[in-house]
């Protein structure tokens, strides 16, 4: 008596397939790493500027002419968050499309930074003190 297959058995080959497919296309298709370079506002290169992509962790320094390369990038338009290498925020930078090919892209610093640091200190209500009382 000839055996039949089971049903769903279809479903369970191409399952087992589906790794194997994925990987084939991967090396098909690899992820592209995209360079970049650090410019101030008249374009000079800020080397070893750390920049971190805005809503993930980790960063990637530049090179000694500020050139780095973004391996996993989102999709455009993503923002950049730029650090020079003391540690000290030097601005946002928003990414709207890719490079093109083997090219580097600049990612140019706003004009408008600040080294000045504000502090204020003085007191604030109490969330939990009672409300004034108007007198009569």
């Amino acid at each position: 008596m000839p055996q039949r297959p089971l049903p769903g058995a279809g479903i369970s080959r191409l399952l087992r397939a589906f790794p194997f497919v994925s990987l084939l296309f991967l090396l098909a298709f690899p992820l592209e790493a995209t360079r970049y370079r650090v410019v101030d506002e008249n374009g000079k290169p800020v080397p070893a500027a750390r920049v971190s992509i805005q809503g993930r962790a980790g960063s990637v320094a530049a090179d000694a002419k500020g050139e780095l390369t973004l391996d996993a990038e989102p999709a455009a338009p993503f923002e950049v968050g730029v650090f020079a290498p003391s540690g000290a925020w030097l601005g946002i930078v928003r990414v709207e499309t890719r490079a093109q090919g083997d090219a580097v892209r600049d990612l140019v610093l706003p004009a408008a930074r600040s080294t000045e640091v504000f502090v204020s200190a003085g007191t604030a209500a109490s969330l939990l003190a009672p409300p004034p009382t108007r007198s009569p």
